[in-house]
């Protein structure tokens, strides 16, 4: 609450420690103690006060927890009089000082010194009570906070006695109770000066200039507690002239004829309002006592908006002005005038419905059009009743609002009226009533029945995402053109042939469902279809039935190699895979035998295969880059609809190398030893460079009724030999030698030799 400003600045100013060392200090209105106190009752020179004594004084305080308290002292002057006004700047020193009273003087221009009072106190409580009534609510309140027994003591503290947290309680409480007291002497001056906080000095001459000081009646030696005078100076004794009091007023209507005031004021307090008729001279004072508004926070040095609530008797152009209280008691000049037109916002009674009728004039089609006939009263006919609009509600079609059943108002005279309501559904209906002033009453709300008789549309793009991780099939569809759609039923079956069964439990309010499938049922399809009903229980007819394949969680057929081979134009392969019915697609890998990273070197779908090859047979021919250091190596996965892998295929390594075939010049020769009776076959070829890859021997053999030359051994390349003992006596073979390298070339073969093991006797090589 900001309740202190002009007078009172200063006040707000001290310091925090300052003032819990006060609240230490005094504790209670009663706990002073005197020793060796002085009475300041000697006339000071102007040399001494003006303003030596007052630093001299300060001085002597220098690094004490307490640096003193101010005595905030301002002055007037009316041309017959000049009028002092005064506070402490904290509650102890208000205390103390109406104890021990003030001492005030005044220099003239000749610097006569002249002691206007000493030790100037409140009146007792006794003379109080015998000037003021007991009614009189603002003397009370001054008197009873000097001699009061109301502030918050230390057994009355939220927080531990003697801590902290107490002591700013206490202070809290006597800024308050200092606060109230400043605001008190500025509505009264009477009362002001009873309270020892104004002096009337009226023993001064028109155009005179002046000086005063103010100083505590006593002082106190080894006292923490000092309190400083204050002077004010040059006080020229003229007529006074409110300054203009400009202060921004503005206004808003806030309610019927309610009137709410704005303006700013940043050094004031408390406020008088006043208002008249426009067009005429007497002003009128709105509120009883001095307006105190209640601020958002407490002092600072913001401007801040003050605000106030006039209720005015009737409509009409009126006119205000506010002035402020200030220090001296007086009022401010008034502020500028703020003219405030107020309007009738009373609305008329509202009216009651009697009769709502339905009528569908078409027969064939009941749903073509609709009319509903609505009827009226009105007991109450104010003199500025404008007419009537009947209002439709229904979310659905209006969303949040209401909707005029009619284009335009209705007269004020109507009380039955016909409106098309085709289209529309069962709703809410008022009658709404208007005044000139455009204020609306409205009748009771009563049920607008609108039977609907036509069933809505199909749903339409009824569509499925298929999870295989948990086995949902998540559907969705669009909602149909009709608007009354109240929920959804979602039908399925296994097969097409079958009865479809409904899948939700209870209404279906939104265009998706997730449905959970078994995933190791036999059949690979489930079927759906969905329909609309609307709010009258209107069933639609069912979407067209969607396909969508179940999501399976058994992983494929493993695929595996049937057969391979290599030549110049690839890597051969057949690879066979599992004709399971949900087979989907296959991803065929590629690496070579020393890489960790396969790389996927196509995709081939079942469907495709089964065309090539009934039996699920891949037949894939792969050429890639020759190498003659290391072998390839291949895998095949398969997966399903559902996106499950199976196991993949044991790896197939094979070699694509530089089949180029080296010139040699490989010479083979064979003879038959009839004394080891076996035959001999040695062969000799052109060196081979030493740079070259190793390489070795490997010697092909064809034997009687055989139909081609198969391999029979290597050996190494420091064994050009090959000795055969499986020729029986008069049998024939035939020979011949390849070399071959590491890295996967050959030579060309040598030439063929013919060996025959004789029947008898040994015979050489043709």
């Amino acid at each position: 609450m900001k309740i202190m400003k002009g007078l009172s600045a200063a006040f707000a100013a001290t310091c925090a420690f300052a003032a819990i060392t006060a609240v230490a200090s005094v504790g209670s209105r009663t706990g002073y103690s005197f020793y060796g106190g002085t009475q300041n009752d000697t006339i000071p020179t102007a040399g001494k006060m003006l303003p030596g004594e007052v630093a001299q004084d300060t001085t002597a305080f220098k690094g004490k927890p307490y640096e003193g308290s101010d005595i905030m002292l301002t002055a007037r002057a009316y041309g017959d009089r000049i009028v002092l006004r005064w506070a402490p700047s904290d509650y102890a020193a208000w205390m103390r000082l109406n104890l021990i009273g003030y001492n005030i003087y005044r220099w003239d221009e000749r610097n006569h010194c002249d002691t206007l009072a000493l030790a100037l106190k409140p009146k007792t409580l006794e003379e109080f009570r015998a000037k003021y009534a007991p009614n009189d609510s603002v003397a009370t309140i001054g008197y009873g906070l000097i001699y009061g027994d109301n502030l918050k003591k230390p057994t009355e503290t939220r927080e531990e006695p003697g801590s902290y947290g107490s002591m700013l309680e206490m202070y809290d409480d006597q800024v308050t109770s200092l606060a109230f007291a400043i605001l008190a002497s500025e509505w009264r001056q009477d009362l002001a000066e009873d309270m020892a906080m104004r002096f009337v000095d009226r023993n001064v001459r028109k155009g005179a200039r002046y000086t005063y000081i103010i100083q505590p009646a006593r002082r106190f030696e080894n006292d923490n507690m000092f309190i400083k005078g204050k002077e004010v100076s040059n006080v020229e004794n003229k007529p006074y002239i409110p300054a203009p009091y400009n202060v921004g007023l503005t206004d808003s209507i806030t309610g019927q004829l309610a009137v709410t005031l704005y303006w700013t004021d940043k050094h004031n307090s408390s406020f008088e309002i006043e208002r008249r008729v426009a067009g005429t001279q007497e002003w009128h004072r709105v509120n009883s006592k001095p307006y105190m508004p209640m601020y958002k926070q407490d002092l600072d040095d913001k401007d801040e908006e003050v605000m106030y609530v006039d209720k005015v008797p009737q409509p009409g152009t009126y006119e205000y002005r506010v002035m402020a209280h200030d220090a001296f008691g007086d009022t401010t000049a008034p502020s500028e005038t703020l003219t405030v037109k107020v309007g009738d916002m009373k609305p008329p009674k509202g009216p009651t419905i009697t009769l709502v009728n339905i009528d569908r004039p078409d027969e064939t089609d009941p749903t073509k059009q609709i009319f509903a006939t609505i009827s009226w009263e009105k007991d109450t006919v104010e003199a500025d009743l404008a007419g009537f609009l009947p209002l439709y509600y229904n979310e659905r079609f209006t969303g949040n609002d209401w909707k005029p059943l009619c284009e335009k108002t209705l007269p004020a005279d109507a009380r039955e009226v016909k409106v098309d309501v085709t289209g529309l559904s069962t709703g809410m209906l008022v009658m709404a009533a208007y005044d000139k002033a455009g204020n609306v009453g409205y009748s009771m709300p009563v049920q607008l029945r609108i039977s609907d008789m036509k069933a809505p549309d199909a749903p339409g793009n009824l569509r499925a995402e298929v999870s295989a991780d948990d086995g949902t099939i998540t559907l969705r569809w669009d909602k149909p053109a009709d608007d009354d759609v109240a929920y959804y039923e979602l039908a399925y079956a296994n097969d097409t042939t079958h009865h479809f069964l409904m899948r939700n439990q209870g209404q279906l309010k939104d265009t998706m469902f997730v449905d959970t499938v078994q995933m190791t049922v036999n059949q690979r399809y489930i079927y759906y279809k969905v329909r609309a009903v609307d709010y009258s229980n209107n069933t639609g007819e069912f979407s067209p039935i969607l396909q969508v394949e179940r999501p399976h969680i058994t992983p494929p057929t493993q695929p595996h190699l049937d057969s391979a081979w290599v030549d110049n134009s690839g890597i051969h392969m057949d690879w066979v895979t599992g004709l399971d019915a949900d087979m989907y697609y296959h991803r065929i890998y590629r690496r070579l035998e020393n890489s960790s990273t396969w790389d996927l070197i196509a995709i081939v779908t079942a469907e495709d295969v089964l065309k090539a090859s009934p039996d699920g047979v891949i037949h894939l021919t792969d050429k890639p880059q020759t190498n003659n250091s290391y072998y390839y190596e291949y895998m095949v996965v398969s997966f399903n609809r559902s996106e499950i892998a199976s196991e993949p295929s044991l790896i197939f390594s094979a070699r694509f190398a530089d089949f180029t075939e080296a010139e040699l010049g490989i010479k083979a020769v064979g003879t038959y030893d009839p004394v080891k009776d076996e035959a001999r076959l040695s062969w000799e070829h052109k060196a081979v460079d030493g740079k070259q890859t190793p390489y070795y021997y490997c010697v092909y053999r064809k034997g009687k009724d055989e139909a081609d030359y198969t391999f029979l051994c290597s050996t190494e390349p420091d064994m050009p030999l090959h000795t055969d003992q499986l020729l029986s006596p008069g049998e024939s073979a035939s020979y011949y030698v390849v070399v071959r390298f590491t890295d996967g070339r050959r030579s060309q073969p040598s030439n063929k030799v013919t060996i025959t093991a004789p029947a008898k006797a040994p015979s050489k090589a043709k």
